[in-house]
């Protein structure tokens, strides 16, 4: 199968795994009660007491995340759920059901930031790269319609992840490529997209990037960048497509 087929373009917190723990042979008498009586705050309360005395930490996070499953009240959903991503991830080391429990916690209160950026952690320290496309994918159009000056990075984001993990160079490049309409002046967009195109041999449109940003920058404000991309410049036109003379302008 070719690797890029594997990158996924969904946008959809529902696309994300956050299975509910199923019963276990040998589990707590008081979670086995819980499954038969979910939503009850009664049976949660016993529940949880004496999964706590008892520091089953596995059966707690997992009475955390069922009792949230059962309810309605997003606030609450997301603090349970995230309580029991503490106990998978800190206590349990179990960091598949940490992941569950934070996208149930993100998708119980979307605009909540911490359970994000700890989710888009945990997926990379898992090797989770197509979850962690459908999450950045995500949060790409939650921050157009909350914080649109923030989505040309998160582009570049995605767009590194799709030329890294996936070996998929057209889709990097079109995500670079609109982070760069979206924000002209933004200087690792244009960077990567340049870099990009080097590494490919496509020596005009690179050059055509690098002269649209000189021709953005302040020559004694941004001395250093202006005077590296003079001598890319100057090295593409000498040793790839041999005009001497022009290279010679840009020294």
């Amino acid at each position: 199968m070719d690797i890029a087929a594997a990158a996924p373009h969904t946008s959809s917190l529902k696309d994300l795994p956050a299975p509910l723990p199923p019963p276990a042979s040998g589990e707590p008498a008081e979670l086995s009660a819980y499954r038969k009586s979910p939503g009850s705050d009664d049976a949660f309360l016993r529940a949880r007491r004496a999964l706590r005395e008892a520091e089953n930490w596995s059966a707690l996070a997992a009475l955390l995340v069922l009792h949230a499953a059962a309810i309605k009240d997003p606030a609450k959903v997301g603090e349970l759920s995230f309580q029991a991503y503490e106990l998978w991830n800190d206590r349990v080391k179990d960091r598949s059901q940490a992941a569950h429990a934070l996208v149930r916690a993100l998708q119980a209160q979307p605009e909540n930031v911490r359970p994000f950026d700890l989710l888009r952690k945990l997926y990379e320290q898992i090797g989770a790269h197509a979850e962690l496309a459908t999450l950045l994918r995500w949060r790409i159009e939650h921050l157009r319609r909350h914080d649109r000056g923030a989505v040309p990075a998160a582009l570049v984001e995605l767009g590194l992840l799709y030329e890294q993990q996936f070996c998929d160079i057209h889709e990097a490049t079109a995500l670079l490529r609109k982070a760069l309409e979206l924000s002209p002046g933004d200087r690792n967009a244009s960077e990567q997209l340049i870099r990009l195109h080097l590494s490919a041999g496509a020596w005009r449109k690179a050059t055509d990037l690098m002269n649209a940003e000189l021709a953005r920058l302040d020559p004694q404000k941004d001395k250093a960048r202006f005077a590296e991309l003079h001598l890319r410049l100057a090295r593409i036109e000498a040793q790839q497509v041999e005009r001497i003379p022009a290279a010679a302008l840009h020294l």
